[in-house]
């Protein structure tokens, strides 16, 4: 999963560093990827 337009929208108030906290917590740091803000992903 790639988790995008955080910290983006007023509908969308998730913060970066606490979904990757949680990301962590839940042991899923291998499915699921928070890019960087401006960051290009080719797939």
């Amino acid at each position: 999963m790639i988790a995008n337009h955080l910290e983006a929208l007023n509908h969308c108030p998730a913060k970066r560093q606490t979904l990757n906290d949680t990301v962590e917590m839940n042991g899923l740091s291998d499915k699921v990827y928070i890019p960087e803000d401006g960051e290009t992903i080719t797939l």
